[in-house]
């Protein structure tokens, strides 16, 4: 079966295409879809989730990640059966790919039933979903209007570098992907801290004023993370530190 997310954007798109051929048969469909989500409430609650995900707004992004943490953990708990599974199947479907949906809705998909995904691929997933569910970023300074653009351009850097990224920075990247919390605060102060080293030593070595500046300003930047609650986006920012000032 395929994952919730298509399988709902496939009979949606049937109902809307029905809609506009046949309003009877369109009521029919509509019939039969509320008909399923009352018999299978795992199918319900799945639906209702989903839903309230992408219509959800937080102006605090610890708040939405840990909304978006807490509601994955829980779906991912609920139990499909075989019933569940011929209800919904039992309902006429477009035929749509997971390229055709919305990307939140994909995302979701991604964290929530794929068991063979990639930590790349989860960790982007949880970038669109909490990048869909903030309205503002305090923690990365950025103008909300600029939001989207800043965010787009570092997962770009993301998957570009993704190769050729460090040992410590993968195990940061890592930690995020599968929320363990402890190794979070690990890897990032740990990764923090060899890129402070490294800015030092590149201090000590540099005689050109302005350059000797922009390190500076790095490093500083750099501590003031270190005191922060770390956060993807504050890795992402960091990631891009390292890239602009470590050579």
């Amino acid at each position: 079966m395929p994952s919730f997310g298509l399988l709902k954007e496939q009979i949606l798109t049937n109902l809307e295409k029905k809609y506009a051929e046949d309003k009877k048969l369109f009521g029919e469909g509509v019939s039969q879809f509320v008909k399923v989500l009352k018999k299978s409430k795992v199918f319900s609650e799945l639906f209702h989730h989903y839903k309230t995900i992408l219509e959800s707004h937080f102006d605090d992004p610890d708040y939405a990640r840990e909304y978006l943490n807490e509601t994955v953990e829980y779906l991912r708990s609920l139990k499909i059966t075989d019933k569940d599974r011929s209800l919904l199947e039992s309902l006429e479907r477009a035929k749509l790919t997971s390229s055709d949906i919305d990307p939140c809705i994909k995302a979701l998909d991604t964290l929530i039933f794929s068991t063979k995904g990639s930590i790349k691929e989860r960790l982007e997933a949880k970038q669109i979903l909490h990048h869909k569910l903030i309205t503002e970023n305090k923690k990365i300074g950025v103008d909300p209007r600029l939001q989207g653009i800043f965010l787009d351009i570092l997962q770009k850097k993301i998957k570009a570098k993704w190769d050729n990224l460090s040992e410590a920075e993968i195990k940061a990247i890592s930690a995020f992907a599968d929320n363990d919390e402890e190794k979070i605060l690990a890897n990032y102060i740990h990764l923090v801290d060899d890129n402070v080293s490294a800015i030092s030593e590149q201090l000590n070595n540099e005689s050109d004023a302005m350059v000797r500046v922009k390190l500076g300003q790095a490093k500083n930047a750099l501590l003031e993370m270190k005191n922060e609650k770390p956060t993807l986006d504050a890795l992402f920012k960091l990631l891009v530190l390292k890239e602009g000032f470590i050579k």
